[in-house]
């Protein structure tokens, strides 16, 4: 036994009850001794008087020390119930700090006092809507104070109320059919029980309360976080349309910055089109930015822009497929659930709408919708703003640009010269055209030619013909009306070529070269973008035309002029003076370079008897054919002249006398061929030719014609129809 568990008062007491009454029988003893010492009895007395005393001295200590142990055994028990208890509330308070609600702190609580107390009954009451206990009001009293239904109304009960901050919280009652509840002990423990559970639970409601405070905190800083990001990306789109002169690049700017305001699937900026009623698509976000080009509006396919504007309010769509704001043709390209429709209004003018899709279904919150009509005034703005400055650089553009023509019209009287400087001139003040192409008619064939090419790269561009793919151009000139296409890509002849450049195509205006009732061709300027021009564009086009058709027929006549003072007007190749004017400058490079160089002397032999046998009018017709034959025979870098009556001569660069011999020999042989179909016999034509190059240091074009005519005066003696070389 341990010491700490004896009750030492008991001890004491037991100690000095049997030190008096030894020493009562002590001296019982001694007094009977010494009164009756003389008697005989004395001595048996007095051993029988101690053997008394001894026996009540051993009787009354047993009957203290069996006290003694009854009081011990009782305060060992009370020992171990208290361990108990002690170990049942650390027990609790482990269990509790690891509770989560309120629900783990009740089944705590009933476990620990009905399994670890064995007590038969207990019921802990609390607010079971944790969010309740951070507004403690009535409803806990109430919650609290309901009557309490016991197993058996017998059995002795006690209530314990749980409090926290002087608050009622809830409350404990424990039940039980013995007489536990009577003993202060156990009400003391049940007490502290019940302040776990109080301690238990208002640790939660703090939680509760911090995690709340918390989850508000964090959604003031998501909403500050998230208005200051709106802010920035209002901002952003306000310098898109200071910073952007070009509408589409700022339009495309905008839509990435609505992509990233609203985070929705897509986003379409469309602008409106008053003279057709219609809402055209330029720019995109998300999975249309890669079909926004190729995406066509028919009437009535989005009349949602049409009721924006009109309403001057944001339009929300919960259920596309159910709405009658979007026809069912273009709801599969814009592949949305939900949408949200804003205006693109500036002062009753009406510029187009900013539509936000989603996929899944999206409620839009009064938020979403005052920001969205606050962005759509900035990019209303921006787009107003836009207009505003690019129809002032139309008028300087067109200022410039015609004052460009005028002096292209004073500066230059060559054709393709000319051609290029007028279509650069309206490039210039049209600032939508990223294209641009210059036709004319030839005369010969009465086809449309590409004469100059602005902004195409693929060389075969100078090679197209219009007038066989019944392009716009050639409509133009065929209809002699202007022309304005805002989508070329629903024209089915705008794809009869394999030229990229020219399939991609979007929009076009296109003017003819009218001078009175003949066409001389047409001017044509063209964008990517689908309706990149307006009417008031293609006016400007028409007008610049009528200047430019002036200076075209000008340089046509100059050139006519030039060519008839330089061409021979029978045969069509070079006169003698001209002739000998580029011969010059050939030998003269030849020389100061060391390249070879000859010259063919040409003469039609008997041609005289072809003019006698059929008349001077077929000898002038099988000259000029004769002419004809040797231009398509010699290379385009050959010069061929008249050198007189039937004799031609032909200077050849880079062609020294062998293989100029070998091409003499050809031209002898193929006109001997072309012309042995003549009617008479007599009368067939054949060619002698004779041959020099350039050998001599101090060669001259005179001294290699002389050469050459010796040359031809030998193949003549030999018979004609030969070459001969000098």
């Amino acid at each position: 036994m341990r010491k700490d568990l004896l009750p030492g008062w008991s001890l004491k007491r037991l100690k000095w009850s049997t030190l008096i009454l030894s020493i009562a029988a002590f001296t019982l003893g001694i007094v009977l001794l010494v009164n009756f010492r003389e008697h005989p009895l004395a001595y048996p007395l007095f051993w029988l008087a101690g053997v008394m005393s001894a026996s009540l001295i051993i009787e009354f200590t047993y009957r203290q020390a069996i006290r003694l142990q009854g009081e011990l055994t009782e305060r060992l028990e009370d020992s171990r119930q208290q361990e108990t208890r002690q170990a049942a509330l650390l027990q609790i308070s482990s269990r509790l700090s690891a509770a989560r609600n309120g629900s783990e702190i009740t089944q705590t609580i009933i476990d620990t006092v009905q399994n670890s107390l064995g007590y038969a009954y207990a019921q802990l009451r609390w607010v079971h809507d944790e969010a309740a206990i951070l507004q403690v009001d009535s409803s806990i009293q109430q919650s609290i104070t309901r009557p309490i239904l016991l197993p058996d109304p017998s059995w002795k009960h006690i209530t314990l109320p749980l409090r926290a901050g002087g608050e009622l919280i809830g409350d404990l009652t424990v039940a039980d059919p013995g007489e536990r509840l009577e003993s202060r002990s156990e009400l003391e423990f049940l007490s502290a029980v019940a302040n776990q559970a109080s301690i238990a639970l208002s640790n939660i409601r703090l939680i509760a309360i911090q995690n709340l405070q918390r989850q508000e905190a964090e959604k003031r800083e998501l909403e500050l976080r998230t208005r200051e990001r709106h802010l920035t990306l209002l901002n952003e789109i306000t310098r898109a349309g200071m910073r952007q002169h070009d509408l589409h690049t700022m339009l495309d700017s905008i839509a990435e910055d609505l992509g990233q305001m609203f985070s929705p699937d897509s986003v379409l900026i469309t602008l409106w089109d008053e003279a057709r009623g219609l809402p055209l698509p330029v720019a995109a976000f998300g999975h249309l930015k890669q079909t926004v080009r190729t995406l066509r509006i028919e009437p009535g396919d989005l009349p949602l822009t049409a009721s924006v504007l009109k309403s001057g309010r944001a339009l929300v769509i919960d259920d596309v497929k159910a709405s009658p704001y979007i026809s069912s043709r273009l709801s599969i390209p814009l592949q949305a659930r939900s949408m949200l429709a804003l205006p693109l209004l500036v002062n009753e003018q009406k510029l187009g709408a900013a539509i936000l899709t989603f996929r899944q279904h999206h409620t839009f919150t009064e938020r979403e919708i005052l920001l969205g009509e606050q962005a759509a005034s900035q990019i209303a703005l921006a787009i107003a703003r836009n207009r505003a400055l690019t129809a002032a650089q139309h008028r300087a553009q067109e200022l410039a640009a015609l004052q460009k023509a005028t002096s292209a019209l004073l500066s230059t009287l060559d054709v393709d010269s000319l051609l290029s400087q007028i279509l650069d001139a309206a490039i210039s003040a049209i600032s939508a055209a990223e294209k641009g192409s210059l036709h004319l008619v030839a005369r010969d064939t009465g086809q449309l030619q590409i004469r100059a090419v602005y902004g195409y790269q693929d060389p075969r561009i100078r090679t197209f013909n219009p007038t066989n793919s019944a392009s716009f151009p050639a409509r133009a000139v065929r209809d002699r009306q202007p022309l304005l296409v805002g989508d070329a890509q629903t024209d089915p002849g705008h794809h009869d070529t394999d030229i990229p450049e020219l399939r991609a195509i979007a929009s076009l205006i296109v003017a003819p070269l009218l001078l009175g009732d003949q066409a001389l061709g047409a001017i044509s300027l063209e964008s990517y973008h689908r309706y990149a021009f307006t009417e008031k564009d293609l006016n400007l086009l028409v007008s610049f035309a009528a200047t430019a058709t002036t200076a075209i027929r000008n340089a046509q006549l100059h050139a006519e002029v030039q060519m008839q003072a330089t061409v021979d007007s029978l045969t069509g190749t070079l006169n003698r003076r001209s002739f000998f004017e580029q011969g010059f400058r050939e030998v003269e490079r030849a020389r100061r370079f060391h390249r070879p160089l000859s010259l063919l002397m040409i003469d039609a032999d008997n041609f005289k008897q072809i003019n006698d046998t059929l008349g001077h009018t077929i000898g002038d017709r099988v000259l000029a054919r004769l002419a004809a034959q040797l231009s398509h025979e010699l290379r385009q870098v050959d010069t061929l002249g008249r050198y007189g009556g039937d004799e031609f001569l032909a200077l050849l660069p880079e062609t020294d006398l062998s293989l100029s011999t070998q091409v003499a020999e050809r031209l002898r042989a193929c006109v001997e061929t072309s012309f042995a179909n003549l009617s008479d016999d007599q009368a067939r034509l054949t060619i002698s030719i004779g041959v020099a190059s350039l050998s001599y240091a101090d060669d001259t074009l005179e001294t290699l014609v002389e050469r050459a005519d010796q040359a031809l005066y030998s193949a003549k003696q030999a018979g004609r129809n030969r070459v001969a070389t000098s």
